[in-house]
């Protein structure tokens, strides 16, 4: 009988204990105008320094370690540009911060060049688009990078030509993995295989479960097409498709993984797609257990912003979203707002999000 209850306890405590590792959905709040704006937090350089040709400064990875924010942009001069050797390729920068609002940029700056990935003598080449996350399991930042070189099949080569491309010549791009323990000073890894490299092939972003690798890419050649792939090894991935086509235009999509491990909320902007008014923002959703899976959830007002990057921040008890102005009198800046984790306007966890209205001018 004593070995009966002793079951029935460890029974229950087992129950317990599966009941109180269940994560509820956290639900990001969609309505920008509950957020607090905190303004302008990082923005292209003065004359003479690296990224002072820069028509945007956009960010592409937000992470914080030991009470530092480490914050990676994406900025230089983004187009034709004399100077071979010069880092004003589109490249990768790093900003820092005790409070996430006030940023100084590392001295060093830029951490990441396109010459560290391809080989060429071109006005064309950069590091196009960018997915940079901290992985705790690695010990360094690990980062995705779209870099670009002239190519195809009327310009010199992707890679090891010598040749001068001139400008405004098709370009191919592929997806390179680099690593860093300081998230300043990085190893070049390569290029990443299952991740569809031909024809201009671009990072959207990236997330890491259970000891997998979770990607998502597009390919702008011939209509912008978006993949997924996965795999255990962040080098090497297995091809899992295309994923249906939404209302994303020419957007890159940003991730967020939820708390329960699965779901992911997908941000883009409908640039160029079904929406013709591309000052609004898609939240999508899909789940790690079936990639090839999304579809759209909300429409958010946003004004023309890009490049968002939305981070929870348990430790300040905040939502942060760090997103691009593209128009207006701070075009080109990263800006900031913030929301409570918890808050009585907030929905309640496991909330489902209703279908996206239309999309309406603001």
């Amino acid at each position: 009988m004593k070995l009966r209850k002793a079951y029935y306890s460890l029974f229950s405590l087992a129950i317990l204990f599966m009941q109180s590792t269940v994560h509820a959905l956290d639900t990001i709040p969609d309505d920008i105008s509950a957020w607090t704006e905190q303004g302008i937090v990082l923005a292209t350089g003065s004359a003479g320094s690296w990224d002072d040709k820069a028509s945007t400064a956009r960010p592409i990875g937000v992470h914080k370690k030991d009470g530092i924010y480490y914050l990676h942009y994406l900025a230089g001069f983004d187009g034709c540009w004399n100077a071979d050797d010069d880092v004003n390729h589109q490249s990768v920068g790093l900003a820092t911060s005790t409070d996430g609002i006030n940023f100084t940029k590392y001295a060093g700056n830029p951490v990441l060049k396109p010459h560290y990935f391809v080989s060429v003598n071109s006005h064309e080449e950069g590091i196009r688009t960018g997915a940079i996350r901290y992985m705790p399991h690695l010990g360094k930042w690990l980062a995705y990078l779209g870099v670009e070189s002239p190519g195809g099949t009327d310009t010199c080569p992707f890679m090891g030509s010598t040749a001068d491309c001139g400008c405004n010549v098709p370009v191919d791009a592929s997806i390179f993995a680099a690593t860093s323990t300081d998230g300043k000073n990085w190893t070049v890894e390569g290029m990443v295989n299952g991740v569809y490299n031909s024809q201009e092939n671009y990072i959207d972003d990236f997330q890491y479960q259970n000891g997998q690798y979770y990607v998502w890419s597009h390919r702008a050649q011939g209509g912008q097409t978006h993949n997924v792939s996965k795999g255990p090894d962040f080098m090497n991935l297995t091809p899992m498709g295309e994923i249906p086509a939404l209302c994303w235009g020419w957007s890159e999509m940003h991730t967020f993984l939820h708390d329960d491990g699965n779901s992911v909320t997908a941000i883009y902007d409908p640039h160029g797609g079904c929406a013709a008014d591309d000052r609004n923002l898609y939240f999508a959703n899909t789940a790690l257990n079936d990639l090839n899976n999304v579809s759209n959830e909300r429409v958010v007002h946003s004004y023309g912003q890009k490049a968002n990057f939305i981070y929870k921040d348990i430790d300040s008890g905040l939502w942060r979203w760090y997103y691009n102005v593209v128009s207006g009198p701070d075009a080109g800046t990263i800006q900031l707002r913030t929301h409570p984790i918890s808050s009585a306007g907030a929905p309640p966890p496991g909330t489902r999000p209703s279908a996206p209205g239309s999309v309406t001018a603001q």
